[in-house]
């Protein structure tokens, strides 16, 4: 994967992902509308890391921060596939990057937990064919109901 089509999937992939997320959250979440992606190349270095959509004036500083932790504790355990596996709630280590089979790592701070796995789930998915064929086994407890919004991308994406 290049950094222009690595780029294209999350920035694209992300910006539709949170637009048809909303309705889908339940109520206290709704208005959730933006994050922050983070893109890291498998050399370890982060070749893209802006906001996606609209985020409240006293949440992007901390998503920024969030989804650049994900990124490099993911990269700090090259056994694992999602920062889920590594997560601790008591240290504010969340899940929501993803690794592909080539070793880029995509991270999203914004959503829900899960809902920022499952966006990268989704982008990831629409270059990496291992990922989108085990796209169930890898993604975490709790992530496999929103499977179906991630073939609608990966759909999108593919017409």
């Amino acid at each position: 994967m290049d950094l222009r089509m690595a780029r294209e999937a999350a920035v694209d992939g992300a910006t539709w992902f949170v637009r048809i997320v909303n309705p889908h959250l339940d109520e206290s979440r709704r208005g959730k509308k933006g994050g922050w992606i983070c893109i890291m190349d498998p050399g370890g270095e982060i070749v893209v890391h802006e906001q996606i959509g609209e985020i409240g004036p006293e949440k992007p500083e901390k998503y920024q921060q969030v989804s650049k932790e994900k990124a490099t504790r993911l990269r700090a355990h090259p056994e694992h596939r999602t920062s889920w596996q590594s997560r601790n709630p008591e240290q504010g280590q969340w899940g929501g990057a993803i690794r592909t089979i080539d070793g880029w790592i995509f991270s999203f701070s914004g959503l829900p937990e899960l809902w920022d796995e499952a966006l990268m789930l989704g982008c990831v998915s629409i270059y990496d064919m291992e990922l989108y064929m085990h796209m169930a086994v890898i993604a975490s407890p709790g992530v496999e109901p929103l499977v179906d919004i991630i073939y609608e991308m990966e759909d999108r994406y593919n017409d």
